[in-house]
């Protein structure tokens, strides 16, 4: 197939979408500079697979946009499974099941301090079903205030309704 058609496949597949669980911080009030360490749940579909945020050798890595925002550091994730290489396709990481990623994010200079509120999207590439196909990147939307911080000092809480839902609207 001609990589254009392959291309518009791609572009008119219906992909499925994970499932953001639950979103996380280790405070409610930041002021500029500040640090807070996001905790995003994400659920994926059985048999599909999303890339790490820490770049593989294929595939859109998985990245957060946090509005008011700027990422401070590496982004928390498990380690990612291991697909071997397989004829011309390199060896390739990815998450599949249930992940949480923690994004260490700064608030921005110039801004207030106050509320956090976490509203941004994930932008990511979702891969797998029954003909393993890929997606074109895509982008999760998510928003809402902070829930009630976790004391200084403690990890996140690690799965669970402990934080609090989002609706996730996503886009091609």
């Amino acid at each position: 197939m001609p990589l254009a058609l392959l291309l518009l496949a791609a572009v008119a597949q219906d992909f499925p979408q994970p499932t953001l669980r639950s979103v996380e911080t280790d405070k409610t009030q930041a002021a500029p500079g500040e640090i807070v360490r996001v905790a995003f749940e994400i659920e994926l579909p059985a048999g599909w697979h999303l890339y790490p945020a820490a770049p593989t050798t294929t595939g859109i890595p998985t990245s957060f946009q946090i509005e008011g925002f700027e990422l401070a550091g590496k982004v928390e994730e498990p380690e990612p499974k291991t697909e071997p290489a397989k004829g011309l396709i390199p060896a390739y990481q990815y998450h599949e099941g249930t992940v949480r990623m923690v994004v260490p994010a700064r608030r921005k200079a110039g801004s207030k301090a106050g509320p956090v509120e976490i509203r941004g999207s994930m932008t990511y590439q979702i891969c797998g079903g029954p003909r393993k196909e890929c997606s074109l990147p895509m982008k999760l939307a998510f928003g809402a205030a902070a829930p009630a911080p976790v004391p200084a000092g403690a990890d996140l809480p690690s799965s669970g309704l402990g934080g609090f839902l989002l609706s996730a609207a996503g886009g091609g």
